[in-house]
C-alpha cells in the first residue's frame, strides 16, 4: 500500500508540477498587475477591470502550460482549449462547494474556504491538465525527447 502511494507521489511530483505551480505564481501577478493597470492607470470600472485581468491569465494560464509546462504545443488547440474551458468550469464549481462546506458545515471563514478550495484545485486543475487537456500531446512530447 505505502509502495503504490509513494509511486503515485512520485509520479505526481514531477518536473511539470513544479513548473505548473510557477506558472500558477506568474499567473496572480499577471492577474493583479492587469487589474491595478486598468483601474489605476486608465481608470476603467470595477467590473470591467475584473474582467480584463481575469482574461488576461487565464489566457497566459493556458498558453504557459500549453508551452511550457506540458509542451503540448503540437497538438489540436481548439481541442486543448475546449477541455480546458471546461476544466476551468470544473474548477470553479469545485471552488463554490468547497468554500460552502467550510462556511456553512464547518463555520470556518470564507477566507479559509477560499484556501482550501486554492489548494483544492491546484490539484484537480494540474491533475486535469497533466492526463486530459495536454495528456495526449504532452506524452507524444516526452516520448520525442526520449528518442534524442
Amino acid at each position: 500500500m505505502l509502495g503504490k502511494l509513494y509511486l503515485f507521489a512520485q509520479r505526481f511530483m514531477d518536473l511539470r508540477f513544479l513548473k505548473f505551480l510557477a506558472v500558477g505564481l506568474t499567473t496572480m501577478v499577471v492577474q493583479f498587475s492587469s487589474f491595478a493597470m486598468m483601474w489605476d492607470i486608465f481608470h476603467l470600472p470595477q467590473r470591467l477591470s475584473v474582467s480584463i485581468s481575469y482574461i488576461a491569465a487565464v489566457t497566459f494560464h493556458f498558453l504557459s502550460n500549453r508551452f511550457f509546462t506540458f509542451q503540448a504545443g503540437n497538438a489540436d488547440v481548439f481541442k486543448q482549449l475546449i477541455k480546458y474551458i471546461i476544466i476551468v468550469c470544473l474548477n470553479y464549481i469545485i471552488t463554490i462547494v468547497v468554500v460552502d462546506v467550510c462556511v456553512k458545515t464547518l463555520f470556518l471563514s470564507p477566507y479559509i474556504g477560499v484556501m482550501a478550495a486554492i489548494a483544492t484545485t491546484v490539484m484537480t486543475g494540474f491533475l486535469f491538465l497533466k492526463y486530459w487537456v495536454f495528456g495526449e500531446a504532452s506524452r507524444l512530447g516526452k516520448a520525442k525527447q526520449l528518442e534524442r
